[in-house]
């Protein structure tokens, strides 16, 4: 399951900088999910919740998600966001709502990162 993975390494890295700040718990962690990450929302917060009841310093937090939408680069010039709705198209398979090239790069969308981690003593 490619969600507890992804879980995992939240709930590590969120020990790593409660450690790093020497504070005693995580409040809350703020998640952001693109998306073409093919991170399944509900999946992910249940292994997430399930994961940090292994951890007193993370027992109590919560867990916000904010999805990030796709933005695309293409060689005409046209940068944006395009818009994708559960995964109707196909990644890679994107046009350039500009010029219709089938190949523009994805800049983002595709990511799971942590935009900011409440810690407290």
């Amino acid at each position: 399951m490619h969600e507890f993975s992804v879980a995992k390494q939240v709930c590590d890295k969120a020990l790593e900088i409660l450690d790093e700040e020497d504070m005693e718990k995580v409040v809350d962690v703020y998640v952001g999910i693109g998306k073409l990450s093919h991170i399944n929302e509900k999946q992910f917060r249940f292994c997430f919740n399930n994961i940090k009841k292994n951890f007193v310093a993370l027992e109590e937090s919560d867990l916000s998600v904010n999805e990030k939408d796709v933005s695309i680069e293409c060689d005409c010039g046209y940068k944006g966001v395009i818009e994708i709705n559960d995964f109707e198209e196909i990644p890679n398979k994107f046009k350039c709502p500009k010029c219709d090239d089938p190949n523009p790069s994805i800049e983002k969308g595709d990511e799971v990162i942590i935009e900011k981690i409440k810690l407290e003593d």
